[in-house]
């Protein structure tokens, strides 16, 4: 079911006023952030709310889900607009897919956002970074990370309510097409994608990917630079997990990175 014709106009007004704002700040002659924190995990694992909460805590400057920040910096990594397919989107960036202009790009807006709202420290979250942790590590040696994580079987079934009603696989399907060919080029995953025949079987493969690639990518990080928690902690000991992220991202980060990773 696609959405109320009003909520789409009003989306595309947004997403053009974020585009106008991209395209100005990426090149404002400012210094760039030089350590951001990236909110990862899976879609539906939790992201969102943990950006809600993470938001509230002072002296944060938080933006959730920018992909016109990110399209305007690193349009091969479009992988959700109408525009992926011309642009030949990836879901996964490396290294080597870092450069100069975008790694410029990207931190004027990031410290133009946090002199804006006067913060100690800028928050952006995107799930699908969880596929490019060393793409962003490239940009951002001193980078910091909070990965939230989730049972894979609610993630999936949240992912299906979803996608059976909006384009969770982007537009036209297209994030689909790069989510498969990841896991074609894995040994362990190949064949998977053909034998997926519902969104909940998408979904498990996504998270399935996802979260092996956040692993993979944070674990080669020093512990100070990444806090995971589990969705589960999140909701049932909301005030103790909220301390302990703020306390990652204000505080003693190494305190903070001491509970047990993975």
């Amino acid at each position: 079911m696609s959405p109320p014709l009003l909520v789409r106009i009003g989306d595309e007004a947004r997403a053009i006023a974020r585009r106008g704002i991209a395209a100005v700040t990426r090149d404002l002659p400012i210094g760039g952030e030089d350590r951001p924190v990236f909110v990862i995990g899976c879609g539906r694992s939790g992201t969102t709310i943990l950006g809600r909460c993470i938001s509230m805590l002072p002296g944060i400057a938080y933006l959730n889900e920018r992909w016109e920040t990110w399209n305007a910096a690193y349009p091969c990594g479009d992988v959700w607009s109408r525009r992926a397919s011309a642009r030949r989107g990836r879901m996964k960036l490396d290294a080597e897919d870092a450069t100069a202009t975008g790694r410029r790009r990207l931190a004027a807006q990031f410290r133009f956002t946090r002199l804006v709202r006067r913060a100690a420290v800028f928050v952006i979250k995107l799930p699908v970074n969880n596929f490019r942790v060393g793409f962003l590590d490239a940009n951002f040696p001193n980078a910091r990370y909070v990965f939230i994580h989730r049972q894979g079987l609610e993630v999936a079934r949240s992912i299906a309510r979803l996608a059976d009603r909006s384009a969770w696989f982007g537009h036209d399907d297209y994030k689909w097409k790069p989510l498969a060919e990841l896991a074609e080029g894995d040994p362990a995953t190949r064949g998977i994608p053909d034998r997926c025949r519902s969104n909940l079987d998408r979904g498990l493969l996504e998270w399935r990917l996802s979260t092996e690639h956040a692993v993979a990518g944070l674990g080669a990080l020093p512990s100070e630079r990444r806090f995971a928690l589990s969705y589960d902690q999140l909701v049932d000991r909301p005030d103790d997990t909220m301390a302990r992220v703020a306390n990652f991202l204000l505080g003693d980060a190494a305190a903070a990175s001491s509970i047990d990773y993975g």
